[in-house]
């Protein structure tokens, strides 16, 4: 049971009318990358969700100076319903980013003291 004071102060989101899925990440980047990569990095996102199917860019920005990186927030929609299609829409954008980033020589964020790959640098 919810009270109906509970009902008003919240959001109430009819799932059955939903018709496209909206994507929110963040991501971050080493902060040895160069200004003209930071500059460059919201162009290579859009052109990361435009290559993936049934997606709709939204926007991409540098957003903050992270613990270990710079901090990038992205949001695109999904042209479906499906719960199934925007995982498959977000997988496909992160490996395509990845692809992208490894091409231009940008480098995602690791802790301090640790490689990418989780070991503990020398």
């Amino acid at each position: 049971m919810v009270p109906n004071s509970g009902l008003l102060r919240e959001w109430i989101h009819n799932s059955a009318r939903v018709k496209q899925r909206w994507v929110r990440l963040n991501f971050a980047v080493s902060y040895d990358t160069s200004t003209e990569k930071l500059v460059a990095i919201p162009r290579i996102v859009e052109e990361a969700v435009n290559s993936t199917p049934n997606t709709r860019f939204d926007r991409a920005h540098f957003k903050e100076y992270g613990e270990f990186g710079l901090i990038f927030g992205v949001a695109f929609f999904v042209q479906s319903p499906k719960y199934q299609d925007m995982m498959d829409a977000r997988q496909a954008f992160n490996m395509e980013l990845k692809r992208r980033f490894k091409k231009e020589g940008i480098s995602f964020a690791c802790p301090a003291g640790f490689t990418c790959a989780g070991r503990r640098r020398a």
